[in-house]
C-alpha cells in the first residue's frame, strides 16, 4: 500500500473505510508515531538532566521547551489513540472487550495475522518507550528539586553574609525590624 492510497487515521477514527486492514495501518502507523514521540521524550529529559548538572540556563530553557512540545505532540496522539479505539470497538461484538479497559496491545492481538505479531510488538516497545520516558521525567524532577535547593541554600548564605545591617534575615528576604529611633543634635 503506497503512501498515497494509505488510510489516514484520521478516516478510520471518523469510521470511514471501517475494515481490519484499515484499523490495522491506522493502528500501526499512530504506534510508531506514539513510539518516536516517547523516544523522543527519553533524550529530552537526558539532555535536560545534563543540562540541569552542568546549571547552564540556556540549554535547561532549550530543553524545557522541547519537553514542552513533546507533550503537547503526546496528548495529541492520545486523543487520536481514544479516537481509534472507540473506532476499532465499534465493529468488535461485546464478547471480544476486556471486562477492563481497552488497550492498544489488546486490539493489535485481534488484528489479522499478516499484521498481529508486528503490531504486539509495537505496541511492547511503546509501553517499554512510555515507561523510560516515566523513569526519566521522575529522575529529572529529583535534579531539578536538588538543584533549586542548593541554589536556595546559596542565594540565603549571600544574603546573610551581605546583611551587615541586619535587612534581611536567616531566610534570605527582608524582614521587618523594628524602628531605630535616634536623635541628633544639629543646634551649635
Amino acid at each position: 500500500m503506497t503512501a498515497a492510497n494509505k488510510p489516514s487515521r484520521d478516516a478510520v477514527a471518523e469510521g470511514h473505510a471501517s475494515t481490519p486492514l484499515t484499523h490495522a495501518s491506522a493502528l500501526e502507523s499512530l504506534l510508531n508515531d506514539l513510539l518516536v514521540a516517547h523516544e523522543s521524550l527519553v533524550q529530552v529529559c537526558a539532555d535536560q538532566r545534563e543540562a540541569v548538572r552542568t546549571a547552564d540556563p540556556a540549554s535547561v530553557r532549550l530543553c524545557s521547551d522541547r519537553h514542552a512540545e513533546l507533550l503537547d505532540r503526546i496528548a495529541a496522539l492520545d486523543s487520536t489513540r481514544c479516537e481509534l479505539v472507540n473506532a476499532m470497538t465499534r465493529s468488535l461484538p461485546r464478547s471480544a472487550l476486556p471486562a477492563g479497559p481497552v488497550t492498544l496491545t489488546h486490539l493489535a492481538g485481534m488484528t489479522p495475522e499478516p499484521h498481529r505479531t508486528r503490531l504486539v510488538e509495537l505496541a511492547g516497545r511503546v509501553r517499554s518507550a512510555i515507561e523510560r520516558a516515566a523513569d526519566q521525567q521522575r529522575t529529572l524532577k529529583s535534579a531539578t528539586a536538588s538543584l533549586v535547593a542548593h541554589m536556595g541554600g546559596l542565594v540565603r548564605q549571600v544574603a546573610q553574609r551581605l546583611s551587615h545591617a541586619g535587612t534581611y534575615g536567616r531566610r534570605g528576604v527582608i524582614e521587618s525590624a523594628p524602628v531605630v529611633v535616634s536623635g541628633l543634635d544639629l543646634v551649635p
